[in-house]
């Protein structure tokens, strides 16, 4: 199947989708939130499930957990022209599933995409043990891309995955939700709609994503569905009185004044909570000089350095061995090769040690580049250190030579003669040796003039500051099922490892340089 036809196809789904949220929103006038302190009359699942949401959250008897990393895709894209409505219960961001802004990774086994985002205030649905001062909780509602609707996915254990970010009360405001919520005194009365024409990214509503509380449960409003896989940010986010103060001016079903809408806490009856810590620490949250960053040719500054040099990068070699490490598919290139790189940015020699790829995005991003599905990086250490952890110090440590592939209707043929032995590294720590030889300067792109150089670090804990980074401008090209064959293989905690990408980071002003023969 050709791209333009498999887009076409998603397209087609997900416009479907986004037609049927356009229809007119019910204002529910047959249900209403309990007033605090009073019991709920909500009945049918509501009354009788036995995971329903939400639920209170005690760090000390959360069950640790090693999941994959949250990925999001297309979050960090602005959009504008959002749909608001007065629901009659609250205020819902509509969000055109045909955007594309999806999550997977983490507890999820698919790709949800966001449907919308729901507020609740002057209070919260979830709570933490010990935290005080809870004012607002906010929803990105996301519905498993697998099922035609929300109305399909509602009925199915996996359908929804919910994010949910907790706001305490603060005198340092929130000026994006601020802008947000301004939109509100338009929609005072249920049922009415306006437009949010502010623009903005997804991300920029989010904590941090490495850390979070997840477990199965349900809908909060009625019918209560028990469909959700919950994912509960650990970090609370400040909001200021005066932007709950937008939304308690809207009015529910009955007329009223909605100064309240969150659902009792519910019971876990038994209920596993996992909590995931993927903080990383140190330089990783505290470097200034972190990779992977965004690149653009126009805003690089142009030079022209001396010649790249590839020796022995020509010649074919036989038995690598290929490995899974629970968080890639890595080639352990033996030293004795003498593979080696010098010239471009780099002062001296550096040996390859090993090549791994990244996938189902990149790590690096090249505006405006689209469709770049995967992304390889050549590791070399610097020669004049005998081992690579003692080179990992050194601020001239390593070089890696990272290459972009954009999707192709037609598989990449010496992609294909490493991934025949993917099946044979399914779990992780399984190895097993290349049957075909590789010459390395076949897996670069064609056309290797141009390239961006900068100094970073490695893109995986402990994110040593050690690296000088060749990025080529040219990419090369992967097929859809070779994509798949990358993410077939297991994660250390038995799932497929469907995206291995570490989020860009900040330039903090670095000098970024792009390699021209003009």
């Amino acid at each position: 199947m050709s791209i333009k036809r498999f887009s076409c196809m998603v397209l087609g789904t997900l416009c479907a989708s986004y037609r049927k949220s356009f229809q007119k929103q019910p204002t529910g006038a047959d249900w209403r939130y309990p007033k605090l302190g009073e019991a709920e009359k909500w009945r049918g699942l509501c009354e009788s499930g036995e995971r329903q949401s939400p639920v209170h959250i005690d760090p000390n008897t959360a069950i640790g957990s090693n999941l994959p990393p949250l990925t999001v895709l297309n979050y960090r894209s602005r959009h504008h022209n959002f749909k608001m409505v007065n629901t009659g219960h609250g205020v819902s961001l509509e969000i055109p599933p045909r955007l594309g802004i999806m999550l997977t990774g983490g507890p999820l086994r698919d790709y949800y995409v966001l449907e919308n985002i729901r507020w609740h205030w002057n209070g919260t649905e979830h709570t933490f043990k010990g935290m005080k001062c809870l004012a607002m909780e906010m929803h990105l509602v996301h519905r498993n891309l697998k099922y035609r609707d929300m109305s399909e996915a509602l009925n199915h254990e996996d359908g929804v995955a919910v994010l949910g970010c907790l706001f305490k009360l603060s005198n340092v405001g929130n000026a994006l939700l601020s802008r947000i919520f301004d939109s509100t005194s338009k929609i005072i009365e249920p049922g009415t709609i306006t437009y949010v024409i502010y623009s903005f990214a997804m991300l920029d509503l989010l904590p941090p994503l490495h850390s979070y509380f997840t477990y199965k449960g349900s809908l909060t409003t009625p019918a209560c569905n028990e469909s959700v896989t919950w994912i509960i940010f650990n970090t609370v986010t400040n909001i200021h009185q005066h932007e709950i103060d937008k939304l308690s001016i809207i009015k529910d079903s009955r007329g009223e004044r909605l100064s309240y809408n969150c659902r009792n806490q519910q019971p876990l009856n038994g209920r596993p909570l996992y909590f995931q810590n993927g903080a990383w620490e140190g330089l990783c949250a505290n470097g200034q000089k972190q990779s992977p960053i965004l690149l653009n040719i126009n805003n690089a500054e142009k030079a022209q350095l001396p010649r790249l040099i590839g020796m022995n990068y020509f010649r074919k070699f036989k038995y690598f061995k290929i490995t899974n490490t629970g968080y890639s598919v890595h080639i352990n290139v033996p030293f004795g090769l003498g593979i080696l790189m010098s010239g471009g940015p780099l002062k001296g020699y550096y040996t390859l040690e090993d090549v791994h790829w990244h996938w189902n995005k990149t790590e690096h991003s090249i505006e405006p580049e689209k469709f770049l599905m995967l992304e390889m990086h050549l590791v070399h250490r610097n020669a004049k250190y005998k081992t690579f952890e003692e080179a990992s110090g050194q601020e001239d440590g390593l070089a890696i030579i990272a290459v972009l592939y954009r999707l192709s209707n037609e598989p990449n043929q010496h992609l294909h003669n490493i991934l025949k032995q993917i099946s044979a590294v399914q779990k992780p720590g399984q190895g097993t040796y290349l049957e075909e030889p590789i010459c390395i300067k076949e897996l670069l792109p064609e056309d290797t003039t141009v390239y961006f150089t900068y100094q970073g670090s490695l893109c995986q804990p402990p994110c040593n500051e050690s690296v000088t980074w060749i990025i080529y401008r040219q990419p090369s090209t992967v097929s859809e099922d070779q994509i798949k064959m990358f993410q077939s293989i297991k994660a250390e905690d038995g799932r497929k490892l469907l995206s291995n990408c570490r989020r860009l980071q900040p330039t903090n002003n670095r000098p970024i340089i792009v390699h021209t023969l003009e």
